[in-house]
Parts: C-alpha cells; structure tokens; sequence
C-alpha cells in the first residue's frame, strides 16, 4: 500500500487565477468552488474575509483550504 501525504494550505495572491477558473469550471457543473459572497470582487478583499471566518471574526470559525505541492 502506498502512502500519500496531502497538505492543505489558505488560497493566496498568487491562486487568484487558478482559483477563479476552478470556480468558473465548477459552476458550469452547479458547484461552488469559492466560499461566500463577493468572490467575484477584489481578491485581496475576498482573501481577507476568508481569514476573518478561519479566525471566527463575527461569526463561527471555518476553514477553506486548498491542497499544496
């Protein structure tokens, strides 16, 4: 059996691109990749609230994270 290692990681700067086209692929297939509203807006702004609900800013804590490597 093998063994493989998986680490998640929180979107960055640099997934803005990659991540926008994922969720655009998704929702042609009625998922939603990125989480919550205004995804479609200033992605600093979209990576900022992101870490307000891992934080729990306001309200319950939850995580979204992407695979790395």
């Amino acid at each position: 059996m093998t063994v493989t290692s998986l680490r998640l990681r929180a979107l960055t700067p640099q997934d803005e691109a990659p991540a926008r086209r994922a969720h655009d692929v998704m929702a042609r297939e009625g998922f939603e990749f990125l989480l919550g509203p205004g995804h479609d807006g200033d992605w600093s702004d979209y990576l900022g609230r992101m870490e307000d609900h891992r934080a729990g800013v306001g309200r319950t804590t939850r995580r979204y994270l992407v695979p790395t490597g």
